[in-house]
């Protein structure tokens, strides 16, 4: 489709205005606006190169995919984005502005400092802690190897993966 009406293009200007280049430009070029607008990706431009052999359709190739990459992206979603969302994996599509451009804070990321139980910690210490964290989500943990003492962690994971203990 993109070859047709490139090379109806070319061939139009070829009748009213005689360019240097030839209609098959005007085709390559079409052909690879019509791919990158269909799958929305630029790369597109590198497997015609690859295609043709010609490196002096570099410039009018790069310049129209990355033009019909925007212009698409504008209009519809890519035919990947339409088979996943057919086939019900819509976590594939998302809105760009809701996951890339939406505030964010550090808090929402940071999870709680862990308790850490060692020899030297005090039975009031220790109960003050336990306390502090009765009826949430606790994991005990051996600190390391060659230590008795038990780390206490609110939440390993944010949600509270880990049962009481």
């Amino acid at each position: 489709m993109g070859a047709a009406i490139g090379r109806f293009y070319g061939e139009t200007l070829m009748e009213v205005w005689s360019p240097n280049q030839s209609p098959a430009t005007y085709a390559v070029v079409g052909a690879a606006c019509f791919a990158a607008t269909a799958t929305q990706t630029v790369s597109t431009a590198v497997i015609f190169f690859e295609l043709t052999g010609q490196l002096s359709h570099m410039v009018p190739v790069m310049v129209a995919c990355i033009a019909a990459y925007f212009v698409s992206g504008m209009i519809t979603p890519s035919i990947y984005d339409i088979l996943a969302s057919w086939a019900g994996m819509n976590s594939v599509c998302y809105d760009f502005n809701e996951h890339v451009l939406s505030p964010k804070a550090a808090k929402d990321y940071m999870g709680s400092v862990p308790v850490i139980f060692t020899r030297d910690t005090t039975y009031e210490e220790a109960i003050q802690a336990l306390v502090r964290f009765f009826m949430r989500s606790v994991q005990l943990e051996v600190e390391s190897a060659d230590s008795s003492g038990l780390c206490c962690a609110e939440h390993v994971l944010k949600g509270g993966v880990f049962p009481t203990l």
